[in-house]
């Protein structure tokens, strides 16, 4: 397809959300796109295993930060001369795709765990928990889903007494910190607040029993525990999967002529 046909599709898919990024085409590479590589950042790794498979075009919810680029040193230029020098095209979309209520990280993380958004906050979405789940069980079907598992994750065992700054691991990676009652053993929250990758400065905003997000922030700790609410932390990188996974099959039913490869390039913050 012509690069300026997958640009229309893509800005109508996201919209016009603004942020500290340029949303949308990014670097112009050739103007015929049949391969596409999706994956969470732009990075030399990531351009390397675009070059690899041949692609056209790469699409990345972190790319390029800055509203415009003064200067091309260090890490950019790293980055900005192997997509020149082998005319790839870089699409790249941040909020929006936080944000979308189909395709978006945090629609498809409520999704997972059988929650219905019912309100969105920003980029985030709140949402009643209509099977009465606990807690525990909504980190199982979440982290079962962001890990890409066959069999789901065992419940994992809540503490008994909250508050406390200092966290637990279970099922993977996902942190879970008892700052507030949903997140003791057997608790059902009523009220949940998902917000993907770096936004725990939320917290002392949001009106919800459970927080689910992305990257902890050591000031938001103890903001939770006074506010009663508990903290679950999915990573920042492995909370912001999801999104790709929904661009993916978004275009693979759209643009039949297109081959479209997510390249997961894993890190654990």
């Amino acid at each position: 397809m012509d690069r300026c046909d997958l640009e229309r599709l893509l800005d109508e898919l996201y919209g016009s959300r603004t942020d500290w990024q340029h949303n949308g085409l990014q670097v112009e590479g050739r103007e015929r796109i049949s391969r596409v590589v999706l994956g969470v950042s732009l990075c030399e790794r990531l351009i390397e295993e675009a070059i690899a498979d041949k692609a056209d075009a790469i699409v990345v919810h972190h790319g390029f930060f800055g509203k415009g680029f003064l200067r091309v040193t260090g890490a950019m230029k790293c980055r900005l001369q192997p997509l020149l020098g082998h005319n790839i095209n870089l699409f790249a979309y941040h909020l929006p795709m936080d944000a979308h209520p189909e395709v978006g990280h945090n629609a498809l993380l409520a999704k997972s765990a059988g929650l219905h958004p019912d309100k969105y906050h920003e980029v985030g979405c709140y949402s009643n928990n209509p099977e009465r789940l606990t807690t525990a069980q909504l980190v199982a079907r979440i982290s079962t889903y962001l890990d890409r598992r066959e069999v789901l994750y065992d419940t994992p065992i809540l503490p008994s007494t909250a508050p406390s700054f200092c966290s637990i691991t279970v099922c993977g990676t996902t942190r879970i910190w008892p700052t507030g009652p949903a997140c003791l053993e057997n608790a059902v929250p009523n009220r949940i607040y998902i917000c993907s990758g770096g936004s725990a400065d939320m917290v002392g905003e949001i009106d919800a029993d459970l927080f689910i997000f992305g990257e902890p922030k050591e000031s938001c700790i103890s903001i939770a525990a006074e506010r009663g609410i508990g903290l679950v932390g999915l990573g920042h990188w492995r909370s912001e999967q999801p999104g790709l996974w929904g661009l993916q099959d978004y275009l693979k039913a759209k643009c039949k002529d297109l081959t479209v490869n997510y390249v997961p390039i894993s890190c654990d913050v």
